[in-house]
């Protein structure tokens, strides 16, 4: 299984006040159109995924929503609650033991559940430290089903390097 991790794009401070439930905190309108250009360049780089799978928080549905338009509407986001919230690694495995083990899947979800996943997939010792960034995408690859020390990082991007291939033009990701 290939794996792809991706921390939602930018959606601001939480604030109480404006969004009493945080989960339903929006992107901003930079966050969106920072996260169209990382997905655009993810999509240039030749990453493939066969499902996306999203986290119900509104800014991780949206993150996901962006990501499947670039893509041409294929594959759909599909809310998973074990990327939510109160994601756990186990939860999470859990679901991508449902899935076939040649799968290409993206998930979209948060801090610190997201970073602490990485460390744990690629290193026996879960001793790995690797921070997710807003929009930031890593790749861990496995050679059956997903489990804790099995992943090899195939790579890890934030999104101003992201970006900084977005500016290069086409030759940049070849």
């Amino acid at each position: 299984m290939r794996l792809y991790l991706m921390r939602h794009a930018e959606a601001g401070d939480a604030d109480a006040r404006r969004w009493p439930d945080d989960g339903a905190r929006p992107l901003t309108a930079e966050g969106e159109r920072e996260h169209a250009v990382v997905a655009e360049t993810l999509a240039r780089m030749g990453v493939r995924f066969d499902r996306l799978l999203t986290s119900p928080l509104v800014r991780a549905r949206r993150t996901a929503e962006i990501t499947a338009t670039v893509y041409g509407g294929a594959p759909a986001p599909e809310e998973a609650r074990a990327l939510g919230d109160r994601a756990t690694l186990a939860g999470f495995l859990a679901v991508l033991a449902r899935l076939p083990r040649d799968a290409a899947v993206l998930a979209v979800g948060h801090e610190p559940f997201l970073s602490a996943t990485v460390g744990a997939l690629v290193s026996r010792e879960g001793a790995a430290r690797v921070v997710m960034p807003k929009s930031g995408v890593c790749a861990i690859e496995f050679d059956g089903t997903p489990a804790p020390g099995g992943g090899r990082l195939l790579f890890h991007l934030r999104p101003r390097e992201l970006l900084a291939l977005a500016a290069e033009g086409p030759a940049a990701t070849r």
